[in-house]
């Protein structure tokens, strides 16, 4: 096919080309009539479309159910946080924290017994293989004392 047969059938075959249907203009006006005379029955001139008999798509009934229950599960996650801004007091028996006194003046006597023999160590220049973790482990637990 040519250029010029191409041009031609784009001519004759535009005009027909997605040509609208012929508008009902009879039943557009027997409607309105029936409309405006105030009869509550409808033009028996054809078919109704009842848009708000359409059907939602099958997806939509569970999404809404779902972002209900979501937003119902954040409320009460609010709702029932109970937030303190104050500690709440811890209240220890007398005897508890005798013992508990004792237990970390142990621990730091122990603690500072073993770091006084690590500088002495240092000192007098005895240092072997083990003093680097040694001193590691000391400094380790001085930060947790």
């Amino acid at each position: 096919m040519t250029d010029e047969q191409f041009d031609e059938f784009l001519r004759t075959a535009a005009p027909d080309y997605r040509t609208p249907p012929p508008t009902p203009k009879a039943l557009i006006w027997a409607r309105i009539e029936a409309g405006r005379t105030g009869s509550r029955e409808r033009a028996k001139a054809g078919p109704v479309i009842d848009l708000a008999s359409r059907r939602r798509a099958p997806w939509v009934g569970p999404m809404v159910a779902l972002a209900a229950t979501l937003l119902v599960g954040i409320g009460i996650g609010r709702f029932t946080n109970v937030r303190q801004t104050t500690p709440s007091p811890t209240v220890v028996a007398a005897a508890d924290a005798a013992r508990a006194n004792k237990v970390v003046r142990f621990a730091a006597r122990e603690h500072f017994s073993q770091v006084n023999a690590l500088l002495t160590d240092y000192e007098t220049g005895q240092i072997n293989d083990d003093f680097h973790a040694d001193a590691r482990d000391l400094l380790a637990r001085t930060r947790m004392l």
